[in-house]
Order: structure tokens, then C-alpha cells, then sequence
């Protein structure tokens, strides 16, 4: 049974045999109980043509106590046997049709009164029976024949309806394991939610891969440089004769260390970002608490502007203050030696402000692009800070602007969408409007 019902194919058709099995039961009981209720009734029929037979009949020319299948008996008003069989007694409560108990059988009576004498006339049950018997046999092979191609055609035709899902499972266990395209194969509506499921599986399998692949082409393509910088320091310093020449090779060598070890940790951030290994927490930010923990991240410290009565926000504060580390550290590095940083918060915003050269209107669409770095760059980086800040921004479900801020540098703003206390509540970020 277990093996049975380990297949659908099996399952399909025990059920459905099952449920033929019992309508074809009910449907024979209903068919003999009707068939027996009509024989019943012709039998009554005949039983009454009998009786009227008899009365027109003259009781000379009927046997005495004749005993066959079918009894009779004519008898005077009075009582008084006529003809026929002594058995038959006029029922007690006068019915035309009763059902006695006579000569240890039971038998269907037909009374008949007709003037100065009645009739009656029986039959017993148990030649209905025999009849109902005989047909129920004669029509047994016939119903059990038609069961039976039944229950094959039910099988036949459900292993043709499970064609299409084995054609879908032989394409599956054909595919080659690169293969992550979305499966084509024609399948009925009730199975198009498992190709579905599958293939935006095969989807999300091949995103991850191609972050994979990504980044690790993305981490030998940057670290190239950086490395091949601190061989070549190292060259320097190992075949230049004079102690100045070495140690400045080998503090070159550290500089271009610090590099690969910074866009190594931003690589690895970002992929963190990308993969969903980052499960962003949504609770109720201490805004004023997260600007102050900012700023005193670069040097010297931004400016902070932070509104007097701000809304209440949800967010994560470890990703936010990732996010504002990069934008402080890149208006520091970028924005020159002495320009100002200002960090604001206001209703439906955080932004970064500098002073410095800013970059250029056509180029601001470009800001956030992975190792995207503007022309005539001296400060070293790696193109992922702004990468980073604007995953972070999607995970919250904020927008990145860029603009010219006030003092002609550059500007960032992460804008959140409205606050929603139920969705904080449940662990989620407002969705991008």
C-alpha cells in the first residue's frame, strides 16, 4: 500500500478506483432495490389480473385444492370453500393486498370480493426473489466487465494526463548544471505554479552566481594594482643600496598594503550587501545619537545640523552608520584638506554636504556605479564607497540623491520613505514608493 501511495499515478488511481468501486455499489444496490419494488409491483398487477380471471370463472371448471406457485381459493359469502385452496383465509383487516404467513413461506394476497362470493389469490415471495436473483445474475458479468474496463481506462488515462510533469522531469534531470535558463516545457495549469517556483529558483541561483562571479572578477581585477604595487616597493627596497631609498620603498609598500586591505573589506561589504548576508535590523532610530557617532569618524569631525523635532524613523543603525562612514570619508578625501563637512537630518532625510570641488552636473548620474571613479582623481580609492551607500539605501528602502550642495561641493541625501509603525513592528523596512 505504502508503495502504492508513494506515486501520484498510484494515489490518482486507488482513489478514483475507490470512488468508482463505491458509486458503482450504491448505484447496483439503488438498481436492484428499484428493480425489485417494479417486479413487485407487476407481480401485484398480475396478481389482481389473476383474481379477476377467477370471478369470471365458473367454479366447476376450477380445481379443488390445487397447491402451485400460485395458490387460489373462490369462497362463498358465508365462507364456504368453493374452490381452490383451504390455506387462503380472508385477511383480517380486509386488504386488498396483504402479505400472510402460510404453509411456513411468506406470500403476497390479493382479496377480491365480487357479489355473493370473493377471491383470493396468492403468491409467494420468495418467486419474486428468484426472479430478481435470476436477473441480477444475468446482468452481474456484464456490470462487472464494464467495472473493470472502467478502472483500466481511469488508470490509462491518468498516466496519460502525468505525461506532461514526466516530460518536465526529464527535461530537469537532462539540463546541464550551467544550464539555469527558465524551463520551457508545456505543462497543465495546476503544475504552472511549480515551474514557477522553479524557475525563479533557477533565477535566483543564477543571480548569486553571477554576484559570485562578479565579484570575484571585480576583486583580481582591483587588487591587481595594489599588489603588483607592493612587489614592486619590495623590488625597490630589496636592491636599493641606500637606507632612505629602502625605507621609502617599504612605507610605499605599506601605503599600497592599507589599499588592497581597504578595497578588500569594501569588496567583501558589498558582496555581504548583495548576497543577503546582511539582515538589516528595522527599529526606531536615535537620530541625533547615530549623526553625533558619525561625525566624530573623520578629521576633524563634521558639522551637524539636525533638526529640533524629527518624526520617528526605523532603520538599522550598524548599516546607516556604514553608509555615513563612506559619505563622510569621501567628502574628507575628495572635498581637499580644508573644506567643511556638514552632516544634516531634517523630516525625510539624511544628507551629506561638502565645500569642496564637487563633481561635475553630467557625471552626478554616474555616482554609485561600482569603481566608478571622475576623471583627474589624485586621492587613492577603490569606486565602492558610493557602491556601498546606495545598497545600504535600497535595503532601506531610501532613495540616493546627488546634488550641488550650497557651498558648490558635492551632495548626498539618503531619503526615507514615510515612517510606518506596523511595518516596525514586523521586522520591515517601508517599501520604495
Amino acid at each position: 500500500m505504502k508503495r502504492w501511495t508513494a506515486s501520484l499515478l498510484g494515489r490518482l488511481g486507488l482513489g478514483l478506483g475507490i470512488s468508482i468501486l463505491l458509486a458503482w455499489s450504491v448505484l447496483a444496490g439503488s438498481l436492484y432495490w428499484l428493480m425489485r419494488h417494479e417486479l413487485g409491483e407487476l407481480q401485484d398487477d398480475h396478481l389482481v389480473e389473476m383474481a379477476q380471471l377467477l370471478i369470471d370463472t365458473d367454479t366447476r371448471a376450477l380445481p379443488g385444492d390445487a397447491r402451485h406457485p400460485v395458490l387460489f381459493s373462490v369462497r362463498a359469502a358465508d365462507g364456504r370453500l368453493l374452490a381452490g385452496s383451504a390455506l387462503l383465509q380472508r385477511p383480517a383487516a380486509q386488504q386488498r393486498l396483504s402479505t400472510q404467513w402460510l404453509d411456513g413461506r411468506v406470500w403476497r394476497v390479493r382479496w377480491q370480493p365480487a357479489g355473493d362470493r370473493e377471491v383470493l389469490v396468492a403468491q409467494p415471495l420468495t418467486l419474486r426473489d428468484g426472479v430478481a436473483a435470476e436477473v441480477t445474475s444475468h446482468m452481474a458479468l456484464p456490470v462487472l466487465c464494464s467495472l473493470l474496463a472502467l478502472l483500466v481506462l481511469v488508470l490509462v488515462v491518468v498516466w496519460r494526463s502525468l505525461r506532461p510533469l514526466r516530460a518536465f522531469a526529464a527535461e530537469v534531470a537532462q539540463r546541464d548544471p550551467d544550464n539555469l535558463l527558465p524551463l520551457q516545457t508545456d505543462v497543465p495549469s495546476e503544475v504552472h505554479p511549480l515551474r514557477a517556483a522553479i524557475n525563479d529558483l533557477l533565477a535566483r541561483v543564477g543571480s548569486s552566481i553571477e554576484r559570485e562571479r562578479r565579484f570575484t572578477a571585480d576583486a583580481s581585477h582591483e587588487l591587481r594594482t595594489p599588489l603588483a604595487a607592493i612587489q614592486v616597493q619590495l623590488e625597490v627596497a630589496r636592491s636599493s643600496p641606500r637606507a632612505e631609498a629602502r625605507e621609502r620603498a617599504l612605507q610605499q609598500a605599506m601605503l599600497a598594503g592599507e589599499r588592497a586591505t581597504h578595497l578588500l573589506g569594501q569588496l567583501l561589504a558589498l558582496a555581504r550587501l548583495d548576497a543577503g548576508q546582511v539582515h538589516a535590523r528595522c527599529v526606531v532610530l536615535d537620530v541625533p545619537a547615530l549623526l553625533q557617532q558619525a561625525a566624530g569618524m573623520i578629521s576633524p569631525p563634521a558639522r551637524i545640523d539636525c533638526a529640533a523635532a524629527l518624526p520617528e524613523r526605523c532603520g538599522d543603525p550598524d548599516l546607516l552608520l556604514i553608509a555615513l562612514r563612506n559619505l563622510l570619508d569621501n567628502a574628507r578625501r575628495y572635498g581637499g584638506a580644508t573644506c567643511n563637512v556638514l552632516l544634516q537630518a531634517d523630516a525625510d532625510s539624511i544628507r551629506v554636504e561638502d565645500d569642496g570641488p564637487g563633481v561635475e552636473a553630467v557625471l552626478l548620474s554616474r555616482l554609485g556605479e561600482r569603481f566608478y571613479r571622475p576623471d583627474g582623481q589624485r586621492e587613492p580609492g577603490s569606486g565602492l564607497g558610493l557602491s556601498i551607500v546606495a545598497r545600504v539605501a535600497e535595503v532601506h528602502g531610501a532613495h540616493l540623491d546627488f546634488y550641488r550642495s550650497a557651498g558648490g561641493g558635492l551632495g548626498v541625501a539618503l531619503r526615507f520613505n514615510p515612517y510606518d509603525k506596523e511595518d516596525a513592528r514586523h521586522g520591515a523596512f517601508p517599501p520604495h514608493a
